[in-house]
């Protein structure tokens, strides 16, 4: 089978700004079955962890406290 890619955009932060940044991860081809956990990227319904959505929506809210934006009207 041939492989294919998984574009991903997600909030990032170069130590000074968060902004939205990109990556694409690739997935290699392979022939039979394997369990999607065994790929690089899959959906979070496939997990495991039961907290881990919970735990990954907390982690946003925190990012998105730490962005301190403002929004002045001069």
């Amino acid at each position: 089978m041939e492989g294919g890619s998984v574009k991903c955009r997600y909030v990032g932060f170069d130590g000074m700004i968060f902004g939205w940044s990109t990556t694409t991860i690739l997935i290699k081809g392979f022939t039979g079955i394997r369990k999607i956990s065994s790929l690089p990227v899959y959906p979070i319904g496939f997990h495991t962890d039961e907290g881990l959505e919970e735990m990954l929506v907390a982690r946003g809210r925190k990012v998105l406290e730490y962005q301190d934006i403002v929004h002045c009207d001069y």
